[in-house]
C-alpha cells in the first residue's frame, strides 16, 4: 500500500494485489453501494490519515478508481465542489479537465491571456504543469461551455485526450499553479 498527496487536497493510494485481498475488494467489485467498497474507502482514509496528514476535506469527495498493471489499482480522492459524491468511473466524466499541452511559456501566457478574456467566467478551476519544456495546462470549465472552450484552445496547442491524462498529468509532471493558473498567468501577459 502506498499513499501519495497530490497538491494540498489531493490524495493517490496504490494498492497491490495482496492489499486488496486484505481489504476483500476487487477493482471490478469496487461500488459505493457495497459495505466492502465503504468499509475499504473509509479504512485507507484512516490510514492515509495516519501515514500523511491528508485530512478529508470540507466538501465532497470524489473518489476514481483505476486498474493497476499488478492485478492491484489505484484510488484517487479528491475535493469536489459541485455537489457530487461517490465513486466516478473514468468513463464519459464530464468534470473531467480539458488538458492543453503547450510548447512554450510564452505560448502559456498568450493562451491564458486569451481564455481569460473569452472564458474565464466558464472555467471553475485552471492549473498549470510542466516538464521537460512542456507545459500544461488543465482547465475545468462548466459543463455547457467544454466544448466550446476546447475547439477554442485548439488553436493554440495539443489537446490531450484520454481517461487518465489528468491524473498522469499530476502525478509525473511538476505542479507551477494547482489553483488559478489562468488568472496568474494573464495578469503577465
Amino acid at each position: 500500500m502506498e499513499f501519495k498527496r497530490i497538491g494540498s487536497q489531493g490524495l493517490k493510494v496504490h494498492l497491490t494485489q495482496s492489499d486488496m485481498d486484505r481489504l476483500h475488494i476487487t477493482y471490478d467489485s469496487v461500488d459505493y453501494a457495497d459495505v466492502r467498497t465503504r468499509q475499504a474507502v473509509n479504512r485507507l482514509l484512516e490510514l492515509a490519515k495516519n501515514s500523511t496528514g491528508f485530512e478529508l476535506p470540507a466538501a465532497k469527495l470524489l473518489i476514481e478508481v483505476y486498474p493497476g498493471q499488478d492485478g492491484g489499482c489505484t484510488f484517487y480522492f479528491s475535493p469536489l465542489d459541485d455537489g457530487i459524491h461517490g465513486l466516478l468511473s473514468p468513463q464519459g466524466d464530464a468534470r473531467r479537465p480539458i488538458i492543453l499541452e503547450l510548447p512554450t511559456f510564452h505560448r502559456v501566457l498568450e493562451t491564458a491571456f486569451r481564455v481569460t478574456r473569452q472564458f474565464l467566467s466558464a472555467t471553475r478551476r485552471s492549473a498549470l504543469y510542466t516538464n521537460q519544456n512542456q507545459y500544461r495546462l488543465l482547465l475545468w470549465p462548466l459543463p455547457q461551455q467544454k466544448a466550446p472552450l476546447e475547439q477554442f484552445c485548439q488553436e493554440y496547442g495539443t489537446l490531450i485526450p484520454g481517461k487518465w491524462a489528468c491524473a498522469f498529468t499530476q502525478e509525473h509532471w511538476a505542479p507551477l499553479w494547482e489553483q488559478e493558473a489562468l488568472e496568474i498567468l494573464s495578469a503577465y501577459y
